[in-house]
Formats: structure tokens, C-alpha cells, sequence
């Protein structure tokens, strides 16, 4: 079974290590002097989307935060029942259990306990009527993806007195999306280039097992697999800032969202072509 490590960052090393719910890990830690042990408060990053996952948990990191991480509402759930997180931040849209559903479950258990833990939506869809949904769902607050250092510290900053205490790091204030990746820009987003060669490896190792969910469900006009899997490449290629594959699997989601497949197959190759053009330039980022 997989150890949960508390992080913090700058320090590197693991204050210790204990056995965590099922699922529930964070991210490995470089070598460094060990943490002092004023470490920032704890937050579980639940997200089914590996790219994703890392890109929030390293920015929590530069923040100050520990940062644990679960892959589906499920672990979420477990976490939760295990460690008083201090803030969950909760991608909305998974598969088996989604963030809605999560969140109700935590609330549930929460109305027993006398608890409350915020919990920040995630989503990739910023649409005023999404919020809405987010917050009736029982969520406190809310973030677009893919998730920027400012934004994240800002919302931190109302849930976690100490969140405005930390010194954000440098960066411009919004990477703008590019039709082709600007190296510069995503160093500044990243911090540094061995992060950056790991965001796109976990990329480009993932990226056939979407791809190959996207072929399956455009083959079995399997509109809501369509959608999922869409919205998942989407949300991970967002984090390069990659607007034209972006776009490419935005139309893909769209139609498996209104149940439109008949164009399918040539949205599905115009995708394919855009992730050609941008596999060379992920791997050159690898170094």
C-alpha cells in the first residue's frame, strides 16, 4: 500500500509517514535539509486527471502547502474519514464518483461530526450557471482550470488564515494560451525545468490511454465516454497553454455533450493532427 508523505516546500523531505486511506498519496519529494515544523496547512488535491493532479500539486507546494492527492470522489471520501484536511480542492468532473457526489458524501458525514472543510470546486467549464452548481452542491468556493498560482493563493487566502501570510512566487500575472508552446512562459508557470520535463512526460505517457478512450467511444458512439475522456485531455493539454489542441478536444467534448456524433470521426482526426504538431515540442521540453 502507498505511504502518504506530508510535504512542504523548499524543505523537500517527508516529516514522516504514516498508512494512508486507499488511494490517497502525494507527490514525491526532492532531496533537501529537513522541514521545519512550522510546514503549511494540508490540502488533498482530487483530481482523475495525472497532469492536472501534478500541475496543482506542485503549485501548492511553491505555496507552502503540504499536499496529499486522490484520483477519484471515492479516495476523496476515504481521506477525508482519515486526515482533517484543511482544504480540499475538488475536480468536478470524474469518472465512478464525481466532485458533486464527493462533496455531498463529505457534507453528510460532516453534518454528524459538527466538521466543516472547504472545499474548492475545480473545473475547466467557467460558466456563471457552473458555479452556481458548484456552490448549491455544497462546495465554498471556486476555481478555473487549469488552476494559476495567483488565482490559487488568492482563494487559499480566504479558507487558510495562513495562506496570506505566504509569499507568492514570481510569476506573470496569466499565461495566455498559444498556439504553439512558448518555453519561456511555461518555465515562469512550472518554476524551473526538471518540473516542467515532468508535467510533459506525465503528458505524453498519458496522452495514448486518452486518446485511445476518445477513438473507443467515437467507434461505439458512446456520447458520455466521448465526454469524459474529451474533457479530461482538455483539462491536461490546457496546462501547456496549448490553445489549437485545446480547442480540438473542447469540440469533441461538446458534441458528446449534446449527443451530436456524426461529425465525430473528423473532430477526432483534426485532434490527432493538432497533438502531432504538439508532441515535438513537449518532448524537446524534456531535455
Amino acid at each position: 500500500m502507498p505511504l502518504i508523505r506530508e510535504i512542504s516546500a523548499g524543505d523537500g523531505r517527508d516529516s514522516h509517514q504514516h498508512t494512508p486511506p486507499a488511494g490517497a498519496t502525494a507527490s514525491p519529494s526532492p532531496p533537501g535539509d529537513s522541514p521545519s515544523p512550522g510546514l503549511g496547512p494540508r490540502v488533498l488535491v482530487v483530481d482523475d486527471n495525472a497532469v492536472s493532479q501534478k500541475v496543482t500539486v506542485q503549485l501548492l507546494e511553491r505555496l507552502g502547502h503540504r499536499a496529499d492527492s486522490a484520483a477519484s470522489g471515492r479516495e476523496a471520501v476515504a481521506a477525508l474519514g482519515h486526515i482533517p484536511y484543511a482544504v480540499v480542492l475538488m475536480d468536478c468532473r470524474m469518472p465512478e464518483m464525481d466532485g458533486f457526489e464527493a462533496t455531498k458524501r463529505i457534507r453528510d458525514a460532516e453534518s454528524r461530526s459538527g466538521r466543516h472543510t472547504a472545499i474548492i470546486a475545480m473545473t475547466a467549464d467557467a460558466f456563471q450557471g457552473n458555479r452556481e452548481c458548484c456552490r448549491a452542491a455544497g462546495m465554498d468556493d471556486y476555481l478555473v482550470k487549469p488552476v494559476k498560482a495567483e488565482e490559487l493563493a488568492c482563494v487559499l487566502a480566504r479558507w487558510i488564515p495562513t495562506a496570506g501570510e505566504q509569499e507568492p512566487p514570481t510569476q506573470p500575472a496569466a499565461v495566455q494560451e498559444a498556439r504553439l508552446l512558448s518555453p519561456a512562459k511555461l518555465l515562469l508557470r512550472f518554476g524551473n525545468a526538471a518540473s516542467l520535463a515532468e508535467i510533459a512526460t506525465t503528458f505524453l505517457d498519458d496522452c495514448p490511454r486518452l486518446m485511445a478512450r476518445i477513438h473507443a467511444a467515437v467507434a461505439t458512439r458512446n456520447a458520455k465516454q466521448l465526454e469524459l475522456a474529451a474533457h479530461t485531455l482538455k483539462g491536461a493539454v490546457s496546462n501547456f497553454g496549448a490553445s489549437t489542441v485545446v480547442e480540438a478536444a473542447w469540440q469533441l467534448e461538446e458534441m458528446g455533450r449534446h449527443h451530436t456524433l456524426a461529425n465525430a470521426p473528423a473532430a477526432c482526426a483534426a485532434l490527432e493532427n493538432s497533438l502531432a504538431r504538439l508532441a515535438p515540442e513537449l518532448a524537446a521540453l524534456r531535455g
